[in-house]
């Protein structure tokens, strides 16, 4: 964490579904207490937890001035929801709009000035609740990733019977790998000085496949009406996914960076292409939020 920011444990309730979200919340050392802060939620790829990537872009964008916020959606990490590890869509916007609700309600947030930070699948994911939910007023999305249903590791008929035989109580929860370690992002994942952390894991629900079908952000980001900047990389294997998200976008205020030599799985913590990347944020934010 930047040495200029400090942190707090936090929890929150996800009112639609009635369950207990747990989060980190940063902001800049010696803000004063009667301060507002424009305020960022941070959200990482698929199957990830709070303490991952994310929390290194919220360490960094709280060093500018912005209270920053990272939690594990629910049914990851800390916390609840069951069956555990349900990588949902329309879940995860639900739980980044009560995050949102959150922070509108503490006193040290501006509550007009609240912006949304995506990374991989949450660069899908965090459109799709911006779209939604217009107290979000800027979007980023960082090398994102947009076809979740590339992911169908078992027959889709599969994923539907193990669902039905989960909610009959006649089966267990059957899980599916989304990153085996000897994929691209093994060096990242499993990695113990990087993405290898306690609580992660590379399982999810295999009717998650369910939700994927339909879920189609490259359309959706058509529907936008706020600031949109889109940071990819230059040997991203997603960056046709993130020009796609950007010609899309159905606003005129919106910015493409591409960062030069970085792999997409460099721009989860490698610098200096993460200090790039929030140069680029920084400036957006400031002209924009």
């Amino acid at each position: 964490m930047d040495t200029e920011v400090v942190s707090e444990k936090v929890s929150f309730m996800n009112d639609e579904y009635s369950l207990k979200i747990v989060g980190i919340l940063f902001h800049p050392k010696g803000t004063p207490s009667d301060s507002k802060l424009p305020a960022i939620v941070v959200c990482g790829p698929m199957a990830s937890i709070k303490e991952q990537t994310q929390s290194k872009y919220a360490s960094k964008l709280a060093a500018l001035g912005y209270a920053t916020l990272v939690f594990d959606f629910t049914t990851f990490g800390e916390s609840e929801g069951e069956p555990r590890r349900y990588e949902n869509p329309d879940r995860k916007a639900s739980d980044i709009k009560a995050a949102v609700t959150y922070l509108i309600s503490r006193d040290d947030v501006d509550s007009s000035r609240i912006a949304g930070v995506g990374i991989c699948g949450s660069g899908s994911y965090m459109a799709h609740a911006t779209v939604q939910d217009p107290r979000i007023k800027l979007l980023v999305s960082i090398v994102p990733f947009t076809v979740m249903d590339s992911f169908m590791v078992v027959p889709f008929e599969q994923a539907v019977k193990d669902r039905e035989a989960y909610e009959a109580g006649t089966g267990e929860v059957k899980y599916i790998n989304l990153m085996p370690e000897n994929s691209i992002g093994a060096p990242y994942y499993y990695n113990d000085q990087r993405g290898h952390l306690h609580g992660w894991s590379p399982d999810v629900v295999s009717w998650s496949e369910e939700s994927w079908v339909d879920f189609k952000p490259t359309e959706e980001i058509k529907n936008l009406k706020v600031p949109y900047l889109v940071i990819t990389s230059e040997n991203a294997f997603t960056r046709q996914m993130a020009v796609e998200m950007f010609n899309n976008a159905g606003v005129t205020n919106k910015g493409l960076y591409t960062v030069g030599l970085a792999s997409h799985f460099d721009m989860y913590d490698q610098d200096p292409y993460v200090k790039v990347a929030i140069q680029q944020i920084g400036i957006f934010l400031k002209d924009n939020l």
